[in-house]
């Protein structure tokens, strides 16, 4: 019996052995599968042409303007038009009075007629020294040189004070103050009587209101931006029912640093004097990049705490590459940053793809 129990024994420890060792080998097997990569739907970055059409508020301003201001302290004596009157280049438009530039008139041309006396006194001096030195004996070198110095002091004095009244006279003519260009007086601040001339108050403010400008502060991202038009539609509150048309005339080529936007000029012809100046605007801008740009759809892209990435997938790995975004289009948006034509991009990012991670792509 006790022969039979030592082989029970040990046939049942060279079973329990052997399953033991089957155990231990279906764990490493188990141990050493890797696991199946990730199965992600991607697309390939190209290149397309990218516009959008944008609403930006406008204000329409006159083509020219300017203040009548008097240019020396003076009193109104007439004032030839008022707030709506038409006028044409070169019409007088406010009379002055300076009675102290009259008085300073006069003085100066005194002035300039004792200087001329004097001039000639001492000119015929000189001439009758030069004579006189002809006869040998008669008349002193040194006489004759005295009596030329003095009249060429006298004659430069005499100069001076002939340009001192052509001076005067030329203050006279900013007695009478003109229009430089035709247009429409607009506003008028000074009546008859007043003195001009002690402020920066104007007298009379001129418009040219032929033809308006339609001043429109384009955003910074957008400055880099052409237009596929040059010419714009643009409505008004005032008009609500019309459309207005305006042409691209020019560009400030500098950012407001306040406002961090452009200014972009459109001229608007107004020979009917439908459109007033100063009338705000809304104004319809297709814009459009001057060269293709890379666009991508809204859910390639992760916006963080921290960064704004898509995720690139490069021989099989993941990687996270941060992008600035452009114009926004209907179903995509414009991207910039360190990509390439020809990558290839997740279609739908996530910061649960973290870089580095091994991935099956499908298109």
């Amino acid at each position: 019996m006790r022969y039979i129990l030592i082989i029970l024994l040990s046939t049942i420890c060279f079973f329990s052995n052997g399953c033991s060792d089957k155990k231990s080998e279906q764990t490493t097997q188990t141990a050493t599968v890797a696991p199946k990569p990730d199965s992600l739907k991607v697309f390939i970055l190209k290149t397309e042409s990218v516009g959008k059409t944008v609403t930006l508020p406008a204000e329409l301003t006159p083509n020219e303007r300017i203040n009548i201001s008097a240019k020396i302290p003076a009193y109104i004596r007439q004032i030839k038009a008022d707030i709506g009157t038409i006028v044409k280049r070169g019409q007088v438009l406010v009379i002055l009075e300076a009675p102290e530039l009259q008085a300073k008139t006069a003085e100066a041309a005194a002035r300039a007629e004792t200087v001329k006396a004097k001039m000639k006194t001492s000119y015929d001096l000189f001439q009758r020294n030069k004579a006189a030195a002809q006869v040998q004996g008669a008349m002193a070198a040194a006489e004759v040189e005295r009596s030329q110095n003095q009249y060429l002091t006298d004659n430069a004095e005499y100069e001076a004070a002939q340009r001192y009244v052509a001076s005067i006279s030329e203050m006279q003519n900013y007695l009478t103050l003109t229009a430089p260009f035709d247009g429409v007086i607009t506003a008028r601040n000074m009546d008859v009587g007043s003195l001009a001339g002690n402020s920066d108050r104007a007298i009379l403010v001129l418009e040219n209101n032929q033809t308006l400008r339609l001043r429109v502060s384009v955003p910074e991202a957008f400055a880099s931006c052409g237009l596929a038009d040059k010419t714009i539609a643009f409505s008004l509150k005032a008009e609500p029912t019309q459309v207005f048309k305006a042409t691209l005339a020019r560009k400030s080529q500098t950012i407001d640093p306040t406002t961090r936007t452009e200014i972009w000029e459109f001229d608007v012809p107004n020979s009917h004097k439908t459109l007033k100046s100063g009338m705000f605007a809304n104004a319809k801008l297709a814009l459009n990049r001057p060269a293709n740009s890379i666009t991508v759809p809204f859910s390639a892209i992760t916006t963080s705490l921290e960064r704004k990435f898509i995720i690139r997938v490069h021989e099989g790995k993941t990687e996270w590459v941060d992008i600035q975004q452009g114009l926004t289009l209907a179903d995509k948006v414009e991207i910039f940053g360190n990509i390439a034509v020809g990558d290839t991009i997740v279609s739908k990012s996530s910061e649960e793809i973290k870089p580095e991670t091994k991935v099956i792509v499908k298109f």
